[in-house]
């Protein structure tokens, strides 16, 4: 029997729309976008969340189908398990055995294809695009649709008649992919045949050059016993080169990873396998970005011998460089994070009154983590780690839309409901227990897709704050009120409401932060208001600045 369409097609669309996803009608009874000169013509391209919009195009196409596109605009990727007997394909058989490899994958809202097929649909990592892919990247009958993709969502009528239902309840949390698929889908595909070549080394300081071959070769001479250590050291020195803009990491990946195969044994381990040289290059370099140093300048007396403009960084190099380092550090904690969900973050965000299981898709922009606290005891001098603590850790991301800076708000180890009390060990100067690491300026968390109406929040306890309240409305945090004024909203964002702890309404810095931020909004033709937030975080849980 062929399915008829109806009214429940646009009811289904403005819901979708009202949870920040993009839509916009495909044919009816098939796949292919609408299109009509003038009003609508690029087809996913085209998709939004504007309910308005939803209206008007359904108005124009009653019986259309209705077309989810996927990305992060919409903040969402789906993993398309395709079963075709007739082309051989069986997209669950493959996944089965990816998941007895690798682990099980979370559960997350599914549909079911009238076709057979399955689409697991999962939270688009912040910072980072999943694209669209064939099966030749996870398997026979595995695709994926990401950012440019589409698929059709349920009610949709399939070509064969059938229609698209939920496998799963339609408000199911959407889960995170596992680290272990991300991976999959966001390296490069191995080349079919041999190895890539090095990066070239012949634009780098001398300096550099030199520092990789030492540390090389003082890794692969190491003794069993002691290379650990080695390693450890050589990855954290060579990865401060690299956050300094000095060497490329892959080379330094490469160079280490070589050296250290070398060895034949450790005496606590029969054996070094490769995953483990990875995992402890990876780590230590991932720690020395967190702190770049540049190549030295070259004393008055060598100065003259230097004809290549390679071997020294002037100020010029240097300044972007430093940026770059930033955001590699911001990167590396936010790397290394795990699921809010029961953690000491959990405890801090549930005694705030924000329940954690209630946000949905904002997730994918909070993580928890151990991370370290470094403190210069005198100014020039370079900072040390005086301590290490749980935390609840924020994505920012840029205009690329990929992680340049991650927030950090250190919790009490004691008691995680509370922001940490953190004294400097020389002075018992209190130091802030919030802290971003990377380059703000301009980026954003962003709890949410992209609309025609935004919440533009300060901090992230006021973002998630409004954002419980207000579920349906996209909400980013700039972190800082300064960064308000400079955070880049969509072209498709008509109208912004700047959400500032209430705390602050009657502080006249404040307000003159959040009249120079709504300036330099509606410099772009947006109306904006202003929404004083009743403030969450007490004065015991440490101050930073606006929340």
């Amino acid at each position: 029997m062929r399915e008829v369409p109806g009214s429940e097609l646009l009811v289904a669309a403005l819901a979708y729309a009202a949870r920040g996803w993009r839509v916009f009608p495909c044919r009816a009874g098939g796949k292919e976008p609408c299109k009509a000169d003038g009003f609508f013509e690029h087809g996913c391209r085209d998709a939004t969340s504007d309910p308005d919009r939803v209206r008007a195009l359904w108005r124009r196409w009653p019986s259309a189908n209705v077309g989810l596109a996927c990305g992060p605009d919409s903040g969402v990727w789906v993993l398309d398990s395709d079963i075709d007997a007739a082309k051989g394909k069986d997209g669950e058989a493959t996944l089965g055995r990816l998941v007895a490899e690798h682990g099980a994958l979370p559960e997350t809202l599914r549909q079911l294809t009238p076709s057979g097929g399955i689409h697991r649909i999962f939270a688009n990592p912040v910072g980072l695009d999943v694209r669209n892919s064939s099966q030749k990247r996870l398997g026979n009958g595995l695709d994926t649709r990401g950012e440019g993709g589409y698929i059709l969502a349920p009610p949709s009528i399939h070509p064969n008649g059938g229609r698209y239902a939920w496998a799963t309840d339609a408000e199911v949390p959407i889960a995170e992919a596992p680290a272990w698929l991300l991976a999959m889908l966001l390296d490069a595909p191995a080349p079919k045949v041999g190895r890539p070549a090095p990066p070239s080394t012949d634009s780098m300081p001398a300096y550099a050059r030199k520092a990789l071959d030492d540390e090389a070769q003082r890794v692969r001479g190491t003794q069993p016993g002691g290379q650990n250590d080695a390693l450890n050291s050589a990855a954290f020195s060579l990865g401060q080169l690299v956050g300094g803009g000095a060497l490329p990491r892959s080379l330094v990946e490469q160079h280490l990873t070589a050296a250290a195969l070398a060895w034949t044994h450790d005496p606590k381990k029969d054996r070094w396998t490769i995953a483990q040289i990875e995992r402890r290059v990876k780590d230590g370099i991932d720690a020395g970005m967190a702190q770049p140093r540049g190549v030295p300048e070259p004393s008055p007396s060598t100065r003259g011998s230097m004809t290549r403009r390679g071997d020294r960084l002037g100020p010029r190099d240097r300044r972007p460089a430093v940026s770059e380092a930033a955001a590699h550090a911001g990167r590396a904690v936010w790397g290394g994070r795990s699921p809010i969900d029961g953690t000491p973050a959990d405890g801090y965000l549930r005694a705030l009154g924000i329940e954690v299981r209630s946000l949905g898709q904002s997730l994918a922009s909070l993580g928890y983590a151990e991370v370290d606290y470094l403190h210069a005891a005198a100014k020039g001098e370079p900072p040390r780690v005086i301590g290490r603590w749980p935390c609840l850790v924020a994505g920012l991301a840029g205009d690329q839309r990929r992680v340049v800076a991650v927030h950090v708000v250190y919790l009490d180890a004691a008691d995680p409901t509370r922001a940490a009390t953190i004294a400097a060990p020389e002075t018992g100067e209190i130091l802030p227990a919030r802290r971003t690491i990377g380059a703000i300026h301009g980026a954003s968390v962003r709890l949410g897709p992209a609309g025609a109406s935004m919440v533009l929040a300060s901090g992230i306890e006021t973002a998630l704050a409004v954002r419980m309240v207000r579920p349906h409305d996209p909400v980013w945090s700039a972190i800082t009120l300064d960064n308000l004024r400079h955070v880049v909203l969509p072209p498709e964002c008509r109208a912004v409401t700047l959400a500032v702890n209430g705390k602050g309404a009657r502080d006249a810095r404040i307000a003159r932060h959040v009249e120079a931020a709504g300036s330099a909004q509606a410099a772009g033709g947006r109306g904006v208001r202003t929404m004083w937030v009743p403030s969450l975080v007490s004065s015991a849980a440490g101050s930073a600045g606006a929340r």
